[in-house]
């Protein structure tokens, strides 16, 4: 039948359901109050670890003038957490965990649920893992450690137990003893630098070479200003011949072949000729020690022999260069592991509590009164529903209204039905 779309029509459907609304509202409310009453309350304890990086995870004891060691990058840091959050949900950890605490004390009701057949540690163990035992870490280098148990003590003790277990583990893991194996690599790696320098330099003594890049410079310098030399002596010498020979053609033409100023000056010419063909002759020689031409050519035997020796310089001088490396890596992992070794005597490390777990006072689920409030709702909406849609499927006409509005009938009186 059509409700009435006023108020009145709405109060009127829901008079007429109100049996099947408080039938629905009070089925829902029931079983809403009965799961609040069976489901056993849930309990989470937190704690914190905060990682320390860098200088902050040494102690003062470690400071002994030697290089620090360098900061690990924010990629590296993340990675590094992460490897310890794989640690913390490690499967052989968690076991022991939970065959020393007891795997009927951390989950009573395992015992009435479990199938036969099943081992009991491995369904507790996926319990644990899957949803009781949470793991969170943000940017401040903080780990959350919660665990969920129906217990808040145990909750709070098995919480404690965990990050326990997680520094144990990972001191193991990442403190192993490696300090002889790394002495020893280092020790192999200085000898084989101190062997590489010592090749390198019987092969400059062998060779005669100090610092084969500096000397070629220094030859190609010499070079260029013996050239500049020779070339601006030689620029001089044809300039003074040629002046001279200007002026023996012009004293031709005014004096007699014997006359003594023209043979003095024929001379002249004779000796400035001599003196280019000498510099000429010194620039291309290669005899004495002393010319330019031999200095020029010794500086160009020199820069070839150089360069036939650069491949095997440059192979020494690159070997030390990687034994150097290797050497210095080795130095730095052994200093690492001194003072793993010395943050594990003192028991010192590089994770720190900062929240240790405690005992919850308020369970984490179910929320009682968030709960209550929209089991109420659903209750009311759901009758409210049901109480329409009854309305809406009953074809029976109950009032004046209905009638004029299916019928199109006016209707002038109507009669209470009266039980006798």
């Amino acid at each position: 039948m059509d409700i009435e779309g006023s108020t009145r029509g709405f109060l009127t459907a829901f008079f007429r359901q109100s049996g099947a609304f408080m039938l629905v509202s009070t089925l829902i409310f029931t079983a809403g109050l009965s799961y609040l009453l069976l489901t056993k309350p849930v309990y989470e304890s937190k704690g914190s670890l905060v990682v320390k990086f860098g200088q902050d995870a040494r102690p003062e004891a470690a400071s002994d003038g030697k290089a620090p060691m360098q900061e690990e990058d924010a990629n590296a840091r993340q990675e590094i957490i992460r490897s310890y959050i794989k640690i913390i949900f490690s499967r052989d950890m968690l076991r022991d965990i939970v065959n020393e605490f007891g795997v009927y004390s951390l989950y009573p009701d395992l015992q009435k649920e479990l199938k036969k057949g099943i081992p009991a540690e491995e369904v507790a163990l996926n319990m644990l893992l899957e949803d009781d035992l949470k793991v969170s870490y943000d940017q401040s280098h903080v780990i959350e450690v919660a665990v969920r148990n129906v217990n808040a003590k145990v909750a709070a003790d098995f919480a404690s137990r965990v990050m326990e277990a997680f520094a144990r583990k990972r001191t193991e893991i990442y403190n192993a003893p490696q300090t002889d194996f790394l002495q020893q690599q280092t020790a192999e790696a200085r000898q084989k630098h101190e062997q590489a320098q010592k090749n390198f330099q019987n092969f400059k003594q062998e060779a005669g070479i100090s610092a084969i890049d500096e000397e070629l410079a220094q030859l190609l310098r010499e070079k260029s200003e013996l050239n500049a030399l020779a070339y601006a002596a030689i620029t001089e010498a044809q300039k003074r011949l040629t002046e001279l020979e200007t002026r023996e053609a012009e004293m031709r033409s005014t004096y007699r072949a014997e006359s003594p100023f023209l043979i003095r000056l024929q001379q002249t010419v004779a000796v400035a000729r001599s003196d280019l063909e000498r510099r000429q002759s010194d620039l291309n020689s290669a005899g004495s020690g002393s010319s330019l031409g031999t200095r020029i050519a010794n500086a160009d035997k020199r820069v070839a022999y150089l360069e036939s020796k650069r491949g095997r310089y440059n192979d020494l001088q690159q070997q030390i260069k990687i034994n150097e490396e290797n050497y210095l890596y080795y130095l730095k992992r052994g200093e690492e592991s001194r003072i793993n070794n010395l943050l594990t005597s003192q028991n010192i490390t590089r994770i720190a509590v900062m929240d240790k777990p405690v005992v919850a006072v308020k369970p984490l689920k179910p929320k009682k009164s968030i709960f209550m409030v929209v089991t109420m709702l659903a209750a009311l909406v759901a009758g409210a529903g049901v109480s329409l849609s009854r309305e809406l499927m009953d074809d029976r006409l109950s009032n004046p209204e209905q009638v004029y509005a299916s019928l199109g009938i006016p209707v002038f009186a109507s009669f209470e039905k009266e039980s006798f």
